[in-house]
């Protein structure tokens, strides 16, 4: 599962305009950051990577969560990465800096995406229990709601509608969302995939 980006970081041997790519490596068991201009066959070409293996945070017993890690995203302007678990079941927020873990969980059988939404709330999406979990900001993510969309396995958050796609099995799905007294997603269309 490949995330194009492009991020200026303070990385060795790239060039703040450099085109930069996020790879989930899931042989690896890592998230590495390349340059799409480097030899990826030379192990110079990473420019940063992640392990939940090397990360403190994670207790020993919970470091398999990120195994098979599926989709990487920069959030908060590029200073921090989602990270999710695919079929090992976590979900981990990392700063970029100093690879710290924020927060992390396990977020459900199989979470293929996550998408950190403008007011701090985290949305999470897990296929084999058809689960789309919202997480509250405070006190660390420890609130969460859970919407029932089957297998989902991807969501995107769309400024301009205000509100959440999410692609499930057969359709495509977009929530509102509001947080005047809390979280509300409230399932507006549905369309239909054709296979």
């Amino acid at each position: 599962f490949l995330v194009m980006a492009e991020i200026a970081l303070p990385l060795r041997g790239a060039s703040r305009d450099s085109s930069l790519l996020f790879l989930c490596d899931q042989a690896s068991r890592k998230v590495l950051l390349v340059s799409t201009q480097s030899d990826w066959n030379n192990s110079t070409a990473i420019l940063w990577e992640w392990s939940a293996y090397e990360a403190d945070a994670i207790p020993a017993s919970q470091k398999h969560l990120f195994d098979y890690v599926s989709d990487a995203r920069l959030v908060d302007g590029g200073k921090k990465l989602l990270v999710t678990g695919g079929s090992g079941g976590g979900v981990a927020l990392i700063r970029i800096s100093d690879k710290k873990v924020l927060f992390f969980d396990r977020a459900g059988k199989s979470p293929h995406s996550a998408e950190l939404l403008p007011d701090g709330v985290l949305a999470v999406v897990s296929s084999q229990d058809n689960c789309l979990r919202v997480y509250f900001p405070a006190p660390e993510f420890s609130h969460s709601i859970d919407v029932t969309v089957p297998s989902p396995h991807g969501l995107v958050w769309d400024t301009h509608r205000n509100g959440l796609w999410v692609v499930g099995l057969d359709s495509l799905y977009f929530f509102s969302y509001k947080t005047n007294s809390g979280v509300s997603l409230k399932l507006r269309k549905r369309f239909a995939l054709p296979s």
